[in-house]
């Protein structure tokens, strides 16, 4: 999984500093773990990469694919419980952990050398913004430059007149934006942790369990 463990500093000390943690208290931290990973799944996937359209701090979600790529793993190390956010491998995207990245921390995306990127205009796309194939499908489609500025248009005609549809902006590179989700979602979720785990010890306190 590709992504980013949350901050558990203070937490994994404390627990380790117990010595002869009873197991209702390792277990007490490992549940609360776990609904932690599963809020930060919920968080990334609703308000970061799950808008109807894309925004300075969110994505729009269109196949769906990467909104459910979206992972969570609690995992038991040396000095307590780890739980760790991030993306997964797609069976339907082979591509989705490169798109994952591109989306969460911005950057340029180069055509290859003697091509272009296909970049579907309004009159490809579905309502959810996906594009009605590629290129290639539109058969009777032919490519206008722009003499002005390093791009072209893959357009077609309209009917018998001299109307053009553009079909798709053709570049050689794109800059995307960063839009993070990931640490935005760790930070957030990193103070209810720690309330968890003090909690949990206080809890164990009261009860008798820490003796």
């Amino acid at each position: 999984m590709t992504g980013v463990e949350i901050e558990t500093a203070g937490i994994d000390e404390l627990i380790a500093a117990l010595g002869g943690v009873p197991k209702a208290v390792h277990q007490g931290w490992k549940r609360a773990a776990f609904r932690a990973g599963q809020l930060g799944k919920r968080i990334i996937q609703d308000r970061y990469r799950g808008e109807k359209e894309t925004t300075d701090t969110a994505t729009a979600s269109r196949t769906g694919a990467l909104r459910r790529s979206v992972a969570f793993r609690v995992e038991e190390t040396a000095d307590g419980i780890a739980v760790k956010l991030g993306w997964m491998k797609s069976s339907e995207d082979a591509s989705i952990l490169e798109y994952a990245a591109i989306q969460e921390f911005g950057g340029q995306i180069k055509a290859p050398p003697g091509k272009a990127l296909a970049i579907p205009l309004d009159a490809v796309k579905t309502s959810r913004g996906v594009a009605r194939g590629g290129p290639r499908d539109y058969k009777d489609a032919f490519i206008l430059r722009d003499d002005d500025k390093d791009r072209a248009f893959l357009v077609r005609r309209k009917g018998k007149g001299d109307e053009l549809e553009y079909l798709f902006l053709l570049v050689g590179s794109v800059t995307i934006k960063a839009r993070p989700s990931l640490q935005p979602t760790a930070d957030e979720l990193t103070p209810n942790l720690l309330d968890a785990a003090a909690e949990i010890v206080r809890d164990a306190i009261v009860t008798g369990g820490m003796g």
